[in-house]
């Protein structure tokens, strides 16, 4: 919903020898409130909401400049108003639809720097799991996006990185009861003229390589992690299946990494898999 702009003017009504006031708005014409001559000035604010009064006719005689004590009110009612109107704006800029409200670096989905590089440590990572949305399953993706300057030289890379059968260590947990408990991860096998298959990963949490997989672009997009201009591939290591809301924690290492692939842009993503349609 879309919050209304307040509009707030000053307001300069000057009275020459007590006869009918004119008003001047010292925002679009400043000079002229310096150029009325024995007058009385009285000084307000239009809070109406609508653009600034313009001067309305009146019989204000044009002279001599304004008394020192009339250019002292006049000068501070107009930094008054300045500080007003931009507190207002402030105020009211925002609207509750504004993505950054809702960004959170310790939910799901998130993305941490992983350069190609060998880890002598793993990266450890505690996080949210919040519900899937519309567009997503209950399978966590546990891998890794692989950028570019287009979607084609992305995935290019994205393939480059699978067909060097990159090896890592993934173990997620669960961290909501007394003890931390290790949740069940698997992955993606597939070999030339066999039909893919899901595999269980080993207790070592050891993964022989990845596989181009599919997220939740719309989750993304709401965290700020992705836009219309940027080019990502995901590339899955791992996957944890039908978990539930909680907390978690992530740990991942990758495992000596061929010299090509430290020029490639990467980062550690852990997302929903996006909905089939």
């Amino acid at each position: 919903m879309n919050t209304p702009q307040a509009s707030i003017g000053l307001l300069v009504s000057v009275r020459e020898n007590g006869g009918e006031p004119c008003h001047v708005n010292p925002v679009s014409d400043p000079l002229l409130v310096g150029e009325y001559k024995d007058t009385e000035i009285l000084a307000g604010l239009d809070l109406s909401g609508d653009s600034f009064p313009q001067i309305s006719s009146g019989n204000c005689n044009q002279g001599a400049s304004m008394p020192v004590q009339g250019r002292i009110l006049f000068c501070g009612m107009i930094c008054f108003a300045g500080l007003l109107l931009g507190s207002c704006q402030a105020q009211t800029s925002r609207t509750p639809d504004q993505p950054s409200s809702t960004i959170r670096e310790d939910a799901v989905p998130f993305v941490r720097s992983l350069p190609m590089v060998a880890m002598a440590e793993p990266m450890v990572v505690d996080f949210e799991l919040l519900p899937p949305g519309k567009n997503a399953t209950a399978t966590l993706f546990l891998g890794i996006r692989v950028g570019g300057n287009d979607g084609l030289k992305s995935l290019q890379s994205a393939q480059e990185v699978r067909r060097s059968g990159l090896e890592a260590e993934l173990v997620l947990k669960r961290l909501d009861g007394q003890e931390a408990v290790n949740v069940p991860l698997v992955r993606v096998e597939s070999h030339v003229g066999v039909p893919a298959r899901i595999v269980a990963v080993g207790s070592d949490g050891r993964v022989p390589g990845g596989w181009l997989d599919g997220v939740d672009n719309l989750s993304l997009q709401s965290a700020g992690l992705e836009s219309v201009d940027s080019h990502y591939s995901p590339l899955a290591l791992a996957w944890a299946q039908d978990v539930q809301p909680g907390k978690y924690q992530l740990s991942i290492r990758l495992l000596n990494p061929p010299g090509q692939l430290m020029s490639i842009r990467s980062e550690l993503l852990v997302a929903y898999r996006h909905k089939s349609k």
